[in-house]
Order: structure tokens, then sequence, then C-alpha cells
């Protein structure tokens, strides 16, 4: 009906006013609302995209003979259903349950993002503190004595006469707002922990979980208790006496700051940056709060009181700064990237806009190039094909520049962890992660074959799809890591790969050394990847993408025909038989020699040198079964007849 439609379009423009006037949250909301339900993690932290030196192109014929398998996949696992949102990209159709359903995550944003302020308000209803009042008796005496004083009026008595209204609506105010919009949202994302990469559960909660780890979905609600904590020391009368207050304050903050390093909630990217800056925000408060404690609690000289005060000066400026510094270079470096790729597409030119941007950031533009510089020269791991070890090549070429610039490297190296052996850990860190998610999360009973292959391949996918602006879901990444494979098949026919072998170092000059190469940072993201999609797209790309377990070089032509094979299992059984026989007659030398019956020291003599003989035997047996274990293995599997040694 065409009321229905109206009223629709005005509770829209409604809704998106509101939304307007909330102007920190406004650009959340817009990509929430327009991006939920897409594969992508909204990223705080990104890098640029590496230049490859293959074309992919030329690959494309190669996936055309299993298109049709992976249709069959999509529609088994149901993954082409997608809800479409044709009303202003917020509602399904016009019908009110709809409109309902989908202006859900609006009201829930916009009551997250005046949470603290609502709260705030509501404890101020109901903060009393102590007076001293002064009063006469009925005979004219004049007293004093100890009153409960509403802290918004004093004339009012505590929650009596006056304040008796506002004091129980702050009451039932915290109750229903402050514990039950927090307490809705728990509720609301417990009840789909086990669905949270699911379109809708993203769509209604995603803003509450986004940048968490998937077991710690829970973790804004912690985050929120901890505020409402401190609010309530500080407003209401647990801890009346300051002393009492600091106490409660350093107790929760150690709390918290415990709870923090134990479980590192956030995820991992930048080698846990986002822990490490939440880290350093608690450790600022537990010191600030135990300062001011130890002080207060000594009564400390005022010379010692000078000294802690700029103790805590110094903490908070630290953090201050760490913070300020980490957000300029993020937004430096993303300028910088964009300028980058501006001036690439617009054929050498510098845009005025991009110049003016860099002009702007000043010397930041130095932080972000020498950051991006680290960044493509740690530590890669690089996959060779499926017979090869996993490879971690690190850059050789040193970087030679001016006293300045060294020293913004080195503390940028030691600020974001992108040392070798930082990096090493960052990536060992990683893959176990990517274990647990696998196997415990998604209860992975069968590891396939492949495993480790696709594991290292599938950042490199992600990467190249990235790279061409294609959607990063399960199909795409199984489709590209399908190519990855065919053509490390094709290369691994035409040349041979030199093994550097386990005591040499692998090193790389640029990112075009070798084709599937990719750095920790990509590993990490390919763990968000599989952090963000349901358990059986995880499974699909573990169990669909690799080809079967089947030797390339195991299916090369034979030189031997069947006869062959038949006369090297002769022989092959020949040589048994004999080295059972002279294992026989050794066993049988040894058990004369320990009865004793052989006691001289020439039959001793003769049995050592008999040894001997037969060690230096045996080692030429040995190569000897090598190579007939190697002549065998060229023959075809469906020409070897089945025999049990």
């Amino acid at each position: 009906p065409t009321w229905r439609i109206v009223l629709t379009r005005v509770s829209a423009h409604v809704l998106c006013v509101v939304v307007s006037t909330q102007s920190t949250w406004a650009d959340t909301l817009v990509s929430t609302m327009r991006h939920v339900g897409s594969e992508r993690v909204s990223e705080v932290l990104t890098e640029a995209p590496r230049e490859t030196s293959h074309d992919w192109d030329e690959d494309e014929d190669v996936l055309e003979d299993e298109d049709d398998d992976l249709r069959d996949i999509e529609e088994d696992a149901e993954m082409n259903e997608k809800v479409t949102y044709a009303v202003y990209d917020l509602f399904e159709d016009t019908r009110f349950v709809k409109v309902v359903e989908g202006s859900l995550p609006i009201f829930l944003i916009c009551l997250y993002s005046i949470w603290d302020a609502m709260t705030w308000r509501l404890l101020q209803m109901v903060y009393t503190t102590s007076y001293t009042v002064q009063g006469t008796t009925e005979s004219g005496l004049v007293y004093t004595e100890e009153s409960l004083r509403w802290i918004g009026h004093t004339d009012y008595v505590g929650f009596e006469g006056g304040h008796l209204l506002p004091g129980y609506l702050g009451i039932l105010g915290l109750c229903g707002w402050t514990v039950g919009l927090m307490l809705f949202v728990f509720i609301g994302v417990y009840r789909r922990r086990k669905r949270l990469q699911t379109q809708s559960t993203k769509r209604s909660f995603g803003f509450f979980y986004n940048g968490l780890e998937p077991q710690y979905y829970y973790w804004e609600c912690v985050k929120r208790l901890d505020v409402f904590l401190m609010y309530i020391v500080t407003y209401t009368r647990l801890g009346m006496d300051p002393k009492k207050k600091l106490i409660l304050y350093s107790l929760l903050a150690s709390t918290f700051w415990l709870l923090h390093q134990s479980m590192t909630p956030f995820d991992d990217r930048q080698n846990q940056l986002l822990d490490r800056m939440e880290s350093r925000g608690l450790f600022a408060r537990f010191m600030t709060v135990l300062t001011l404690l130890v002080a207060l609690m000594w009564n400390l000289s005022a010379l010692v009181n000078v000294f802690a005060a700029a103790f805590i000066l110094f903490v908070n400026g630290v953090f201050i700064f760490s913070m300020g510094f980490t957000i300029l270079t993020e937004i430096a470096t993303e300028l910088t990237k964009q300028a980058e790729f501006n001036l690439g597409t617009s054929g050498g030119e510098l845009k005025t806009s991009d110049w003016l941007k860099l002009k702007l950031l000043g010397g930041f533009k130095v932080v972000a190039q020498e950051r991006m510089l680290l960044a493509a020269r740690c530590p890669h791991i690089i996959w060779v094909s499926y017979h090869e070890p996993i490879l971690i090549a690190h850059y050789s070429d040193p970087m030679r520049s001016g006293l300045a610039r060294r020293w913004v490297r080195r503390s940028l190296k030691k600020y974001y962890k992108m040392g070798t052996g930082d990096q090493r850990q960052y990536l060992a860190l990683v893959i176990g992660k990517i274990f647990e998610h696998v196997v415990v999360v998604h209860e992975l009973s069968r590891l396939p074959p492949r495993f480790m292959d696709t594991l290292f391949c599938l950042p490199i996918a992600i990467v190249r799809i990235r790279q061409r602006g294609g959607d990063q879901d399960a199909v795409n990444v199984v489709r590209e890591l399908r190519a990855t494979f065919k053509h490390a098949e094709k290369r691994e026919a035409a040349q041979q790969w030199q093994d550097p072998g386990c005591c040499r170092g692998v090193s790389y000059y640029s990112s075009k050394d070798f084709t599937h190469m990719a750095p920790a940072e990509e590993l990490c993201r390919a763990l968000l990847f599989l952090q963000n999609i349901e358990g059986k797209k995880v499974k699909m790309i573990f169990t669909r993408s690799a080809p079967p377990f089947t030797s390339t070089r195991a299916s090369q032509k034979p030189e031997a025909s069947g006869t062959c094979c038949v006369e090297l299992l002769g022989e092959l059984d020949h040589w048994v038989s004999s080295l059972q026989s002279t294992r026989a007659a050794e066993i049988h030398v040894l058990k004369k020699h320990h009865k004793g019956t052989l006691a001289d020291k020439d039959d001793d003599a003769s049995i050592r040198s008999w040894l001997g003989a037969e060690g230096k035997a045996r080692k030429e047996d040995a190569q000897r079964l090598a190579d007939l274990v190697k002549k065998c293995a060229s023959i075809p599997r469906s020409t070897r007849p089945f025999v049990s040694i």
C-alpha cells in the first residue's frame, strides 16, 4: 500500500537524521550497513599490496573445467543465498516487521554511542554525599549532625522527600538502561556464538565483536563493565574516603589489566599492535592510581609528591604520545599509498589534493615511507611446490641511508616489532592460531594431505584477489588456489627446483624473486579471513582447493615395463633372503661368544674383524636397497603388484 511505502520512507529519513547527529559513529554506521555480511574485515591497519611477477590472466582457462564443480559446491553449501536490502540499503522490503529488523543495528549503535553519557547522568541522580548540618531543637539548643544529601540539590535528604522520585528513577534507569542494554547485546551475541560469521548476525551485532578474536566475542561487554564499576566507585558510597576510592581503583585497574594480558582478545594484525596499545593504556591507568594511593597513604613530603606527580605525567604522556604517533603514522601510511597509486594511474602526475596532503603530513611522510619499506623487506614465507619444503626467506641487501633515517628505521622496527626474530615469532603465532581455529573451533577431524600447502598458499591467493579488485569469498579463494596449484605443477614439470638445504639460509632481493611468497602479515590476514567465514566454507577451502595427493614425479613415464617391475621385485626378495641368512649367522656367532665357547683372544680378534667386514657390507647393502627403492618408485602405481614386505 502507498501509506506503508510513505511511512517507511519517512521513518528511514528520520533514522538517517538521527544517525547523522552522531558524528563520531557516522562512518562506522555507514560501513556497517553497507558492507555487513560481506567476507571482508574492516581493516584498522592495512598495507599496500605487493607486486607479483606472474600474470595470471594466462591461466584463466585452467579452471574452466572446474566451474561446474564449484557451482555444485555453492549449491550444496547454500552459499548463493544472500539477503538483498532494496529499500535504502537498510530494509529487505516495506513490511513493518522487516523495517523493525533492519532498524535493530541502527538503534543498537545509537544507544551504545550515548551509553556513557546516560550512565553518568543516571548516577548523578543517585549520587549522595555526607554533610555536617546545624540545627536547633525546640528548646533553642544548637546541634550538629551528619546528614546524607543529594549532590544535585543539597537541601534534599538522600532518598527522602524531594529526592525520593529522582533517586528511584535513577536506580531504575541504571538497571534498565546501563545494565539492560549491555545484557541484551551479550545475550544476543551469546545465542549466536556458533554462527557469528553469518550475514544476519554480522548485520545485527557485528559492530560489537568486529576486530576481536572469535572466542572473545563478549569483550566489549567486559570493557563496559569496567567503566560501569569505575563509575560506581566514584559516584556511590562504596568509597566516600579518598583512600578507599584509590584502593578500589587499583583493584579494578589491576584486575582488568591482568584479564587483558591473559586473553589478548583483539586480532593479531601488525604483530598484535591493538593488544599492545590496549596494554599500554591499562598499565598507565594502574600506575596512576597506584602512585596516588602511595602518596596519600604514606603522607609523603612535598618534594616526594612533586616527583610522584612528575612520574604520573611521564607515564600518561608516553601513552598519549604512543597513541598519537600510531594514529598519525597509520594516516600517513594510507595517504602515501593512495598518492603512489594515483601517481601510477595518472601517468606520472601528482594530483593537487595528494600533494597538499603529503605537505600537511610533514615529517610523518618519511616515517610512513620507512615503515612501508620495512614491511616490504621483512621475512617472507615461500611456497615452491608440493614436493619441496616451505622456506622462510630474509632480505639480504642491507639498506644504506643517513643517520637520521637509520634511527627512524630502528625505532620503527622496535615499535612495530618488524625485526627478524619478532617476525619469526609472529609467523609461528599465526600458524598456531590457524591450526587452533581449524581443529578446535570448526572441529575438523581429518586434516587433508595438502593442508600445509593450502595454508601457505591461502594468503597468496587472497592478495591476488585483492589486487584484481575481486570479492574475497570462499569460492573465489578456492578458484585462485586451484589456479596457483596448476601453475606450480606446470612450473615443476618445466624446471627443477634446487633446494638450498636446511643449513643454508634463503634470501631475496625483491618481491619478484619468487612467484609464491608472502609476509607474516598476509598470513594473519588469511587467519582473519578464515575467522570471518562459516565453518563449512573453511572446510571447503582446505578440502577442495588442492588436487589429490599424487606425485608428479611418480606419474612420469617409467623406463621399465611391467616385466622389469617383476624382475626388480624378485631381486629385492633375493636380497631380503640373503640379508636374513647373514643376520642368522651373525646371531649364531654372537651366541657362541656369549656362552664362552670362543674365549681365546684370537677368536675375539677374528670376531671383531668379521663384524667390521659385515658392517662395511651392511652399508653397501643399504645403498643397494636405496637404489632399488628409487627404481621401484619410478614405476606407475597402476602397474605395481600389491606386495607386502
